[in-house]
């Protein structure tokens, strides 16, 4: 496996563990609002409400993995690591458009990140913000469920 591969293969890593803090963010409290819609609402609104919120989050769950690109791995790698001094980025560059001197530092950075283990270049489990999407979606169902129902006015008729 060449580095570039074994970089590609962290990236990835990174983009799907992205994927699934967002999940994870933005699905409890997407459904708790359709709960609290569907009570409120007719049923085709309360669709249209859930779908339109699905849309926006998915729009901002796409632009936040896109934010994992290129640019983001070379600074990541060189922040990350130091043998490879600051040179991640001579990786994604054509080895014929270099310079003789950066392709000696190409080949020294690639032999550097081929000899390493996997390095985890994803981003920690935001435990406290999870937490709060799920209780966010706990009190939206339980308004949606205990909120008192509107109750109808009978008359009846006496002679």
């Amino acid at each position: 496996m060449s580095a570039l591969d074994k970089i590609r293969q962290w990236q990835s890593a990174a983009k799907t563990r992205r994927i699934l803090i967002e999940c994870l963010i933005d699905l409890p409290p997407l459904v708790g609002l359709y709960w609290l819609a569907s009570r409120f609402l007719s049923m085709p609104i309360a669709i249209a409400v859930t779908l339109a919120s699905a849309a926006m989050l998915l729009l901002y769950a796409l632009r936040s993995i896109e934010a994992l690109d290129s640019h983001w791995l070379i600074r990541q790698l060189d922040l990350r690591l130091h043998d490879l001094e600051d040179s991640s980025d001579l990786l994604f560059k054509p080895a014929a458009g270099l310079s003789t001197l950066q392709n000696l530092q190409r080949d020294r950075v690639e032999q550097r990140v081929t000899n390493l283990a996997n390095v985890d270049l994803r981003e920690p489990w935001p435990l406290k913000i999870i937490a709060l999407s799920f209780f966010v979606s706990a009190l939206l169902f339980a308004v949606a469920v205990y909120w008192p129902q509107g109750r109808s006015s009978t008359t009846s008729n006496r002679v």
